[in-house]
This record gives structure tokens, sequence and C-alpha cells, in this order.
């Protein structure tokens, strides 16, 4: 599953010399959300939807949107990035 938040007032994307200007002004609020906001599609599905259901699915704010990726079916694909996970981690 992938959630993309929308614009979310946060320092991401600090080091852009636009973002930086547009976020230092009163557009900030016009044109972004509070990290609270973001955080929501995010919280709801995971608390809401069985990972079988939401498996790679791409939401857009609280809406699903898009194509499921063709590898989240292949079994080889999905143990090697968990097993790869854990290892970039450091519980493997």
């Amino acid at each position: 599953m992938a959630v993309h938040p929308g614009a979310v007032r946060s320092n991401f994307g600090n080091a852009n010399v636009l973002f930086r200007v547009i976020y230092r002004t009163p557009l900030k609020y016009v044109a972004s959300i509070s990290a609270e906001s973001g955080a929501e599609p995010l919280v709801s599905v995971a608390v809401d939807k069985p990972d079988a259901e939401v498996a790679g699915i791409y939401y857009s704010r609280h809406k699903a949107r898009g194509r499921t990726n063709g590898q989240v079916d292949d079994p080889a694909v999905v143990d090697g990035l968990w097993r790869e996970s854990e290892k970039l981690v450091g519980l493997a």
C-alpha cells in the first residue's frame, strides 16, 4: 500500500528554495494541510482495512486510486523485499 497525504505543512522539502519561499508566507495555510490531517488517510487505512484488502493499492488521501501492482501477487518478490528490508534495518 502507498498513501499520498497531499501537501502537508512540515519541514519536508526544506532544502528546496521554492518550497521554503511558499511555506514562509500565508500561502502555506491555503496550499497545505496540517500534519495531523496528512496522517489521517494512512492511519484510517492501517486501522480499518485488512492487509489483503489494501496490498499494492495506491491511495490519494482517503480514496483508492490506480491499479494494483502485479508484483504484490508474486510471493518471491514479496518475501525478497521483506528479507532485504529486515537486513537494511538490522533485524536479520
